[in-house]
């Protein structure tokens, strides 16, 4: 699936991938629940999950403010994660950076941030694409975004087993938040499908 989609949008296919409505709230719902499912698995008993399928870790230069991790898929591209939100960036197609709550896609056309993001000041200004080949960009990332989430938790599922999951959502649920998601992997699976078919 995922090659067979990156060789449509090459080939100039442009994705209206804008989310709305009921789509819109499922999205922002899922990433709440994995940005705290990553904030989890950084703290979990057995070991630093994270640094395990291969993130770097960053310290905070800043007292009170936790460290930030990356995944480098090479020196052109990598996926930045913070507490508010996820920037994914590949060169020479931009970066776009997904907020937490929000999952409203904001465009950049560099593919790296000018400085790590500790709090969301930090951020550059984020806008939607403003013509085709931006919205061909923007939907590459959006969908590649969406293929990493789904198949670390497919790691994390074949590494710990779906029982590990289901008692983090436990916890998750307890504390009064919706889950999406039962199945983290299946749920961003669906999600892009959604992005190919729109």
């Amino acid at each position: 699936m995922t090659m067979l989609a990156l060789r449509k949008i090459k080939a100039g296919m442009e994705y209206r991938w804008r989310l709305r409505g009921k789509r819109l709230s499922e999205a922002s719902a899922l990433l709440n629940q994995e940005i705290y499912l990553l904030g989890r698995d950084i703290q979990s008993s057995r070991g630093n999950l994270l640094l395990e399928y291969g993130c770097c870790k960053e310290p905070s230069p800043y007292r009170g403010i936790h460290s930030l991790y990356t995944y480098h898929f090479s020196r052109q591209k990598r996926i930045v994660f913070r507490g508010f939100g996820v920037f994914f960036g590949a060169s020479a197609r931009g970066g776009i950076f997904l907020r937490r709550n929000q999952f409203d896609v904001g465009f950049l056309p560099e593919a790296t941030l000018p400085r790590l993001p500790w709090v969301p000041a930090l951020l550059p200004h984020f806008r939607h694409p403003k013509d085709p080949q931006e919205r061909r960009n923007a939907g590459r990332l959006l969908f590649e975004t969406v293929e990493w989430f789904r198949c670390y938790e497919g790691w994390v599922e074949k590494q710990f087993g779906r029982a590990f999951r289901m008692g983090q959502l436990s916890h998750y649920q307890r504390r009064g938040r919706r889950v999406v998601s039962w199945s983290p992997q299946l749920g961003w699976a669906e999600l892009a499908k959604w992005i190919l078919s729109s």
